[in-house]
């Protein structure tokens, strides 16, 4: 049986490639500044800090996809993702480069205005973020 936490991971992974579809329709050269900002926690190696930086990425994608609803649907995922994780702290898969790059490559796709690419590129994010995570599940850590 999948746990708790395995569905919100599905949830979330469902959401962010419809927000990211959106948001590469509707992207103008102004919203590459809400995207690269929280990019920063890339140089980071403190875990909660980066935990927020990313998040803080995925709803700046969420802002720009300007549908309230959705985004609201991806902060309540969030803060139960978080809630989580705060419970599973000491345990929690570091942040690493691969995720920093793909991050990048959504950016990219974003401002370019192209939704497939952009979709793509957070699909193999979120299945990459789901491998971390589920390979802690599956050690028994979160």
């Amino acid at each position: 049986m999948e746990s708790h936490f395995e569905k919100l991971l599905e949830t979330r992974a469902a959401l962010e490639c419809a927000l990211v579809y959106l948001a590469a329709q509707k992207a103008v050269a102004a919203d590459g500044d809400k995207l690269r900002q929280p990019l920063s926690y890339a140089i980071a190696r403190e875990v909660d800090y980066q935990l927020e930086r990313d998040f803080d990425f995925h709803l700046a994608v969420a802002d720009i996809a300007d549908n309230e609803y959705l985004r609201r649907s991806l902060q309540s995922l969030m803060v139960q993702i978080t809630e989580y994780l705060s419970r599973n702290r000491a345990l929690l898969p570091e942040v690493d480069d691969q995720s920093a790059i793909q991050h990048w490559n959504i950016m990219v796709a974003i401002l370019a205005n192209e939704p497939e690419r952009a979709e793509q590129a957070m699909r193999s994010h979120m299945q990459y973020v789901t491998r971390l995570y589920t390979r802690e599940l599956n050690r028994g850590h979160l």
